[in-house]
């Protein structure tokens, strides 16, 4: 009896180590496989899946970020960058519409404004890294109008109303696009441009000649400008942040340059703008803002970007931009404005208070 239930188990552990023996190659085999099966399997389910809405399919999604708004895709048959245009209405009586040329980071402003702009048609134009790959182009005067040609035609086709004309111009530029805002305000069509945006952009060269100053050729255009505006004339915003970049002036050294020209005092301002914007000091003259912020990095220049928002909602009310039709907006939350006063030889301002908003 003992020696039948020896020889019993024994056999069953024979045939226990031959059964592991051959299910390890198998084991193996299915830990290899595996990984194709599920990948394919998941492939399947998602091609069973209804396509989702997107801006290619004509339908884009009513998120800021993630679709178009009031606009239809990007159109890109411009001599120079692509163009939003709204889908309905945003003409005035006379054909006349609003235009803002960004320059630099075109698809991030268009993230930005898709669901909070309200009518105004804008024009992306991204030429590289560098003011110089912005200023050289523009340093001929036929291409800033060609493009405005260019714009006007494409609007005439999309409207079906050969009247179609700019009536408000606004150039805006983040970063390196400054250089083609500098290269405009030089030109005579000047003259043509109603607002000046530029987001943590304004930069210049130290002059060899007076080491504590800035070269003032290459500021001139600019302060023009602000003064323009420090008069009611026309609109300029400016914005900063303290980056302190190498062998050349920081946007810092070149805002507050354009605040002493006009004279205007530049004022504390604690205010936190959004999670990523955190405000310091401003200086306001008319319709001249300038507002500074902290942070030294790549993300702090980045962040800059979402002040477009607030821009645009300021410019489509002062200039009583036609709303596009058939689309419910979001509204920009607004983000406070310290009222500071001017100088005394400056105490008359213009009328029409600068409120800057933007969307969070």
């Amino acid at each position: 009896m003992y020696q039948v239930q020896t020889s019993s188990r024994t056999l069953l552990l024979f045939y226990g180590f031959l059964l592991t023996i051959v299910m390890l190659p198998l084991t193996a085999s299915a830990t290899t496989v595996a990984p194709k099966v599920g990948k394919h399997a998941q492939h399947k389910v998602g091609k069973s899946k209804k396509p989702a809405k997107t801006a290619r399919s004509g339908k884009p999604r009513n998120l800021a970020g993630h679709g178009y708004g009031i606009y239809y895709p990007w159109v890109k048959n411009l001599g120079m960058g692509r163009m939003l245009m709204p889908k309905q209405g945003a003409l005035t009586s006379d054909n006349g519409f609003d235009l803002i040329i960004h320059f630099h980071g075109g698809d991030a402003v268009r993230k930005k404004i898709a669901d909070t702009a309200r009518g105004v048609f804008v024009v992306g134009i991204d030429l590289g890294a560098g003011s110089g790959a912005y200023g050289r182009p523009f340093a001929k005067p036929d291409t800033f109008l060609n493009l405005l040609a260019d714009i006007e035609k494409a609007v005439a086709r999309y409207t079906k109303n050969k009247q179609a004309h700019i009536r408000r111009l606004g150039l805006t530029g983040w970063s390196a696009g400054y250089g083609a805002v500098r290269a405009i305000l030089r030109q005579k069509a000047s003259n043509k441009v109603d607002a000046v945006v530029l987001l943590d952009g304004l930069h210049a060269s130290y002059d060899k000649a007076n080491p504590a100053g800035l070269r003032a050729d290459q500021l001139r255009p600019f302060v023009r400008f602000a003064k323009r505006a420090a008069k009611g004339d026309g609109f300029m915003f400016v914005s900063h942040s303290k980056i302190i970049p190498p062998g050349y002036a920081s946007t810092t050294e070149t805002t507050h340059y354009l605040a002493n020209k006009l004279d205007v005092a530049i004022h504390k301002s604690s205010v936190q703008d959004s999670p990523k914007l955190s405000r310091y000091e401003q200086a306001k003259l008319g319709n001249f803002l300038m507002q500074g912020y902290h942070g030294k990095g790549k993300g702090d220049h980045i962040a800059q970007i979402a002040l477009i928002t607030g821009v645009v909602a300021v410019l489509e009310k002062q200039w009583n931009t036609p709303l596009a039709q058939g689309r419910r907006y979001a509204r920009p939350k607004p983000m406070s404005v310290v009222q500071v006063s001017a100088p005394k030889q400056r105490q008359e301002q213009p009328a029409g208070a600068v409120t800057i908003a933007m969307h969070r």
